[in-house]
């Protein structure tokens, strides 16, 4: 059953905090629910009343305990025979028997956890050795089975298939201080009291869950790598992939499955982080602050998206997962608190968080409870373009707004355009798209327009909606007309000069017009820019100085008024051979091939030169220089690059452009470029 919430005077005998979250709308309600807890994991759920039970190691009264919420607070049980020594011993090394809960179909609790007895090797050095226990409760009580004692068992994981059938995920040592100074770890997995599988990995921590078909998907840190590793168990066997590299091997993990079935993992790497598969594998940062999410606790919504309780620096924190982006919100920051979390989702996807209270060595629990609907907050809006004229669509993109509950969030775009001091609505749109068009069809130059943008759930509750966010603009007059070019001579060869003449542009309201004009050249698949100039001549010259023989070039115009720019035109040529007798210098033949060493440049030279080289990466930036050396005749030459940067280290593997200048002594030039693909 769920619990109302408890009046002032119930929060001072049970020593609630609530945290409100928004003004009216809810509250998280802390509330102590043991305070002999040992410094060791918790684990919680719900069950189809939503009330809340939780699995705990106490300390000063030593034992695995359970409690289940009721109408009038925590009922409290003892798990472990009071009168049994062989479950936390002081100065035991190795406390906690890391319970797993979970509840039977009958609502009835199932716990998985390690428990054994400090054993005496040699020398009378004392260690802990501990076995996998399986408790269930039933009429009449709680019933304890040992499923293997073959190994030392530390860190367990459980979970019921449809049947009922219980399925452990463990970590497990064989670990004799005398006979093994290094401790063996294992993967382990037990179904229904019976050892599926064992393998040795290098298993540190793991956590698992079922999917529908019952195939096991666990994740855990391999101790000696600290790497995070994700492993799958089908009827084929187990299978395995390594995600991050966080070098921290912890048993702060946390796994689960969204309603499609795919795994989600909360994992600590100098942060806390979010791996998840759907199809592919992604990895996100959900809290950038240093050191936060050192333990933590996944879990999904009946929407699918993630949720995670995380430890932050002595608080406890709670991130939510919308389309757009995570949110955080602290959860309690009374003390030392946070540690060893365990999160679960009710029916109505509110969060209740098990957690370790430090300061005062207490079990507490976190609930976060609905009051009343909440709207989305206020979008920002954009206009696309934002000086819009007579002849263009007017686009307003909607962006930034979320629902604090989850809701499906309406955009209502209303488009109104100025009539004296009236505003007449042309448009109007409500959807779930966070975008609208004005068609140019409606405008007219010189007109005032405003774009109205509100967010709403569209709920019956209130408020709903978020305030009406405004964007006013004013239609201005039409760009100048797309130029004719004509380029002299058609067909230019290598060093030649280029001229681009510009007719055929108008401007409707008759304004200057300047004209933009950019020579680019082809350098494999990217266009490079050698020269660029603004004017107000009808004409713009590529110097032959820039030209070599069979490149291929680009000329982009367009023609501006000074408040809007006009269409592009673009005229492409090719340049030949210089012309008969090779008159004047010219780079020719130039490439670039993959050496054991580096690179081999080879390339043509029609008359002496000496000659530099410099390797640009995609960016254009220097990264070699070579040369200029010794004077070169004509013919046919070949330069060599080493692969290194002018900093004497290995550039990266990628694509680079390699420009080669040639100059002769009455002061003549040519450049060619070519593209070396660099793979080691």
């Amino acid at each position: 059953m769920r619990r109302e919430l408890p009046s002032w005077s119930m929060l001072a005998c049970l020593a609630l905090a609530a945290v409100t979250v928004g003004p009216g709308w809810a509250q998280w309600v802390v509330e102590t629910v043991a305070t002999d807890a040992n410094e060791a994991h918790c684990s919680v759920t719900v069950d189809a009343s939503d009330d809340v039970h939780i699995a705990y190691t106490g300390y000063s009264d030593v034992g695995l305990y359970y409690f289940k919420e009721t109408s009038s607070g925590w009922s409290r049980g003892r798990v472990t025979d009071a009168t049994d020594p062989t479950m936390l011993e002081p100065g035991n090394p190795h406390p906690d028997p890391f319970p797993s809960l979970a509840l039977d179909s009958d609502g009835l609790p199932c716990i998985s956890f390690s428990y054994g007895q400090v054993a005496v090797g040699g020398a009378g050095a004392r260690y802990f050795v501990p076995e996998l226990r399986y408790a269930y409760c039933d009429a009449g009580g709680w019933h304890i089975v040992t499923p293997t004692t073959e190994y030392s068992v530390y860190a367990t994981s459980l979970a019921l298939d449809a049947a009922d059938v219980p399925c452990i995920v463990y970590e497990s040592f064989w670990w004799d201080p005398d006979l093994h100074p290094d401790p063996n770890v294992y993967l382990g997995r037990m179904v229904d009291g019976l050892e599926a599988d064992v393998e040795h990995k290098d298993c540190r921590g793991p956590v698992m869950a079922l999917d529908s078909h019952g195939r096991t998907h666990v994740a855990y840190y391999e101790e000696a790598s600290g790497n995070l590793v994700y492993a799958q168990h089908s009827m084929t066997g187990w299978a395995y992939r390594t995600l991050a590299t966080p070098g921290f091997s912890q048993r702060g993990l946390s796994l689960a499955l969204d309603g499609s079935e795919y795994p989600h993992i909360s994992y600590f790497d100098d942060c806390l982080k979010h791996a998840w598969y759907d199809g592919l594998w992604h990895v996100e940062t959900v809290d950038l602050t240093a050191d936060v999410g050192l333990y933590s606790s996944i879990t999904c919504s009946s929407g699918g998206y993630p949720r995670i309780a995380y430890s932050a620096g002595g608080d406890l924190k709670y991130a939510s997962r919308s389309a757009a982006a995570w949110s955080t919100e602290t959860v309690d920051s009374t003390g030392t608190v946070g540690d060893y979390p365990s999160l679960v989702l009710d029916s109505a996807n509110h969060p209740h968080i098990a957690y370790y209270d430090e300061t005062n060595g207490a079990l507490k629990h976190a609930g976060r409870h609905e009051i009343m609907n909440r709207e989305p907050s206020c979008p920002a809006v954009a206009l696309t373009p934002t000086g819009p004229h007579d002849d263009d669509e007017v686009r307003a993109d909607a962006t930034g707004s979320t629902d604090p509950d989850g809701d499906t969030i309406y955009y209502w775009f209303g488009w109104f355009v100025a009539d004296g001091a009236t505003w007449v609505q042309k448009r109007g749109r409500i959807s779930t798209a966070t975008h609208d068009t004005l068609p140019a069809s409606l405008t007219a130059a010189g007109q005032a327009w405003k774009c109205s943008v509100i967010a709403s759930n569209l709920s019956s509750g209130s408020p709903n909606r978020s305030r009406t966010v405004e964007k006013r603009f004013t239609i201005a007059s039409s760009a100048p007309s797309r130029p004719t070019v004509t380029l002299t001579p058609a067909s230019p060869d290598a060093g030649d000069d280029v001229r681009a003449d510009v007719t055929g542009v108008t401007d409707p309201e008759g304004d200057a017009i300047t004209y933009h004009y950019g020579w680019m050249l082809a350098v494999g698949a990217i266009w490079e820019l050698q020269r660029g100039r603004t004017t107000s001549a009808a004409h713009d010259t590529l110097p032959g100085s820039l030209t070599s023989s069979h490149q291929a070039w680009k000329l982009v115009v367009y023609a501006s008024d000074g408040v809007h720019d006009g269409p592009t035109r673009e005229v492409r040529f090719t340049t030949s051979d210089a012309g008969a007798g090779g008159a004047g210098l010219c780079v020719t033949s130039l490439s670039a091939v993959p050496a054991p060493l580096g690179a081999e440049i080879a390339f043509a030279l029609s008359a002496p030169a000496r000659v530099q080289a410099e390797v640009l990466n995609v960016a254009g930036r220097p990264v070699r220089l070579i040369g200029p050396g010794d004077e070169l005749q004509a013919g046919t030459h070949t330069l060599l690059w080493n692969g290194q940067s002018d900093q004497g280290l290995p550039v990266p593997n990628g694509r680079y452009m390699i420009r080669l200048t040639a100059r002769d002594q009455k002061g003549g030039s040519s450049q060619g470029l070519t593209v070396l693909d660099v793979r080691r």
